[in-house]
Order: structure tokens, then sequence, then C-alpha cells
């Protein structure tokens, strides 16, 4: 009886199920070592140091007494995650604009935003940088467009990135 068994066990063919264990097997043999190893396995990456700039297109004037307090020098933390995001290089305050319709002429004109200010911040970072051209800052992704949560010394806000540079150190 077990020599039947086996004799019919060694004729059995390969097939789509064998197939599939495998493929399946490899994909998580795969996942782990990618959990395991990050991204280090794909890019090599290397430090740098860049300036970036946050803008608040529209900002309360209520509030510039705050911002006028920043310094060069002083630390920004991703609000959302509460790591350091580099350090405060400048700030600009400039006036706010926002589209309004003439009504008489049905164009849309640029006007100046009463009570409110424009505010951009440049902040100097050093971050990781990828093979592909990509900055991660403490593992985030930062590139012109990202929506950066922010916390400063003495308010916490959000903007946009609006200019990435890489710099000497």
């Amino acid at each position: 009886m077990i020599i039947k068994y086996m004799e019919s066990r060694k004729q059995k063919k390969f097939n789509i199920i064998d197939a599939m264990l495998i493929i399946i097997i490899a994909a998580a043999i795969g996942v782990l070592v990618y959990v395991l190893m990050g991204n280090n396995l794909i890019n090599s990456s290397q430090n740098v140091t860049i300036l970036y700039k946050i803008e608040v297109p529209i900002i309360k004037n209520s509030m510039l007494p705050d911002i006028r307090k920043l310094q060069a020098g002083n630390e920004i933390l991703d609000s959302v995650r509460n790591q350091s995001i580099g350090n405060i290089y400048d700030v600009e305050i400039d006036e706010a604009y926002f589209n309004l319709e003439n009504s008489a002429t049905g164009v849309v004109e640029r006007v100046i935003h009463p009570e409110h200010s424009k505010v951009t911040l440049t902040v100097q970072v050093r971050c990781e940088k990828s093979d592909i051209k990509k900055y991660y800052i403490n593992g985030k992704n930062i590139m012109t467009g990202t929506k950066i949560d922010f916390r400063t010394p003495y308010f916490i806000y959000s903007g946009y990135c609006i200019y990435l540079e890489e710099v000497e150190s």
C-alpha cells in the first residue's frame, strides 16, 4: 500500500498550483527584504544641503508680530510628525493678492487682499538625495508643490514648497 502511494507520488507532474506557490513565496521574501532594507537596496543616497521656500499665500496681518520674531537659525518642525525640517534662513513678508471679477467688465483682476499678507520662509536643511534627484528630510519627500505643515517657535501654519535648490554646505 505504501509502495503504491510512493509510486503514484513520483509520477505526479509539476502543475499550476506549484508554480503559484513558488511565486507567492518569492513575492513574500521580496516584500520582507524591502521592508527590512528599505529604499537602500534600490537607491543609493547622499547627504546634501538644500534651500527651499515655503510660501503661505494669505495670512492675517494679526499674525505678523509673531512672524517678525523669527530669526535666521530658528528651527522649523513638521507639525504632523514633529521632526525637524530645517532652520530658518530668511523671512519675506509681502502684500497678499486675490482674484476678483470686475462686475462691470467681467474681467478677473488681481487685487490686494486687505488685512492680509503673504509670507515666504526660506529654510536650509541637510537632507538625503537619491540617485533620481529626490530629496528626503527625515524620510519625508520634499519637492516643489509639496504641502508642508510646519511649526515655528511662535506659530503653527501650513504652506507650499515653491522653490528648491541644492547648495554647497
